[in-house]
């Protein structure tokens, strides 16, 4: 289910190697040369989407107060922040929610920050992105939600912090697959004792 995108520089490759280089004096003589936002890879990242991907956080915090609006998108319609929910990169994440990213964005699949978070096994980006006002039954394209993707992947910790955060448990997809359904065919016994206290459309808030 998850897609992965590469962070590799194309066509300005002295900036990009800067921004890799996770020194922040380097970062910030660049900067001062270039319009940061102008600068793209092949697949549409820009420097904020590079320094999610590969810097420290002190290189990313650099690029954010150096920028206007942290939400620019990629040829894939993905946000910085969703590349941070997508990797694990939860200080990154935190410093872009705390410059004003918007959890909600989707990109062209539709998925949210947090349905990218949760394919990927991130529970603490998951539970991030919930306190700063993430839809946690927001649903791409297919109508697969966060939870469905946990479960498929069987990442109880994340499964249980989307339940206990208000995840409707029994939500269907296109082909009518529940979070259930998934646990309980893939032999994820785990995720299904979890999903078991969640009925009838309910949130489950005492698992």
């Amino acid at each position: 289910m998850a897609e992965t995108v590469d962070c590799e520089s194309n066509g300005n490759p002295d900036l990009f190697q800067a921004v890799a280089s996770g020194k922040v004096k380097q970062v910030k003589t660049a900067l001062a040369a270039v319009d940061p936002t102008a600068w793209r890879d092949e697949q549409g990242n820009t420097l904020l989407h590079k320094a999610v991907c590969e810097a420290r956080p002190c290189v990313t915090k650099v690029i954010i107060e150096a920028i206007d609006g942290v939400d620019i998108r990629n040829i894939y319609g993905e946000t910085p922040l969703a590349l941070a929910a997508a990797r694990g990169k939860t200080k990154a994440a935190e410093m872009l929610l705390a410059a004003g990213a918007n959890p909600n964005t989707r990109d062209k699949q539709g998925r949210t920050p947090l349905i990218k978070a949760s394919d990927a096994g991130h529970a603490g980006i998951v539970a991030v992105l919930i306190r700063h006002g993430a839809n946690v039954n927001a649903a791409d394209r297919n109508q697969e939600t966060g939870l469905m993707m946990a479960a498929f992947w069987n990442y109880p910790k994340v499964v249980r912090t989307l339940a206990r955060c208000g995840a409707v448990c029994d939500f269907a997809n296109k082909d009518g697959w529940t979070a259930m359904t998934f646990a309980e065919d893939l032999g994820h016994s785990e995720v299904v004792k979890i999903l078991e206290k969640c009925s009838n459309g309910r949130a489950c808030r005492t698992v």
